[in-house]
């Protein structure tokens, strides 16, 4: 292809790239390949290179056209066209957040309905209790306590009996057995508790070599203190106030080969001066202050200390050996 390409417009021939009029009009040439397209009296023709334009025909005076009376029928009214979307497919994220849609939405049907949530009532404070109310109230609480542990013991000791009767039909001989064997024991025990003092006694005897024995009198308001103590010939108890610890006597008893007259001799002459002298079945005893002396069966008994014993005490002691 060669040159410039021209226009033609009313018979003028224009530069179709400076768009300026150039002088002479160039004879039309058809183009072999495809020939003139006109476009409201516009023909575009191929040309050869137009020469360069001068100032004098850049001021060319201009024709201009008649107007021209437009074929309505053929035309069609221009119809104004809407702004193309901008909306994107919900699928690309890529290039951004769309818009929102402003499309309104389903109502919910009435399965999808939720039922609206109800709140659960506020738990309200619990009123302030005075002193005297909460202490009412400890009070309360303390007395159920104690009366429900009295129900569950009662419930225990029950289920025991109904258990003891149980096995007392199942096993009635064997029962009987385990009664008696226990009244035996505790009779035993009794017994043996009762006598232990002398029982006591009659151990350090043996152990002394005397025929020494426990009072079976006994002064109120004095109890056996410590164990009985023994020597060769001799065994010693001694007694205690259960309220004063200061009054205390003593009952000794040792072999001697002395009587009554020998007593008074050899051992009460000694001890004082002022004496008095009780005779009683066959007994003589020799009694000064809170203390006494006599003899019996060759064992020499002394009672000394600082109980405030009286005569008729004295004597239901002598009496009791």
């Amino acid at each position: 292809m060669r040159g410039k390409n021209t226009v033609v417009i009313n018979g003028r021939l224009y530069d179709a790239v400076t768009g300026l009029p150039i002088s002479k009009a160039q004879p039309q040439t058809v183009d072999s390949l495809s020939g003139p397209r006109a476009m409201n009296d516009v023909v575009v023709r191929r040309s050869s290179p137009s020469p360069r334009l001068t100032p004098a025909t850049q001021h060319t005076h201009r024709k201009v056209q008649k107007s021209q009376t437009l074929y309505r029928a053929t035309l069609k009214r221009p119809v104004a066209q809407s702004a193309p979307s901008s909306t994107r497919s919900p699928l690309i994220t890529r290039f951004g957040s769309t818009a929102p849609s402003t499309k309104p939405a389903p109502p919910p049907s009435s399965a999808a309905r939720v039922a609206p949530i109800e709140r659960a009532p506020q738990p309200q404070a619990a009123p302030q209790l005075t002193a005297q109310q909460q202490s009412q109230a400890l009070k309360k609480q303390l007395i159920r306590d104690r009366i429900a542990e009295a129900e569950a013991a009662k419930k225990i000791s029950r289920g025991r009996k109904r258990g003891l009767r149980g096995f007392a039909r199942r096993q009635p001989k064997l029962v009987s057995i385990a009664t008696i064997t226990m009244a035996l024991l505790l009779l035993g025990g009794y017994i043996t508790y009762t006598n232990l003092s002398t029982l006591s006694v009659r151990v350090a005897a043996a152990r002394a070599g005397i025929n020494a024995s426990f009072p079976g009198y006994q002064v109120d308001g004095y109890a056996m203190n410590g164990p009985v103590q023994f020597a060769p010939g001799e065994v010693t108890l001694s007694f205690r106030s259960n309220t004063n610890d200061k009054q205390a006597y003593t009952l000794k008893q040792r072999a001697t080969s002395w009587d009554s007259v020998a007593v008074l001799d050899n051992y009460v002459s000694k001890q004082t001066n002022s004496y008095a002298t009780t005779s009683e079945r066959g007994l003589t005893i020799y009694m000064y202050g809170t203390n006494a002396a006599w003899v019996t069966d060759g064992i020499l008994f002394t009672i000394n200390g600082t109980a405030p014993l009286s005569s008729d005490q004295i004597q239901k002691i002598a009496l009791s050996m």
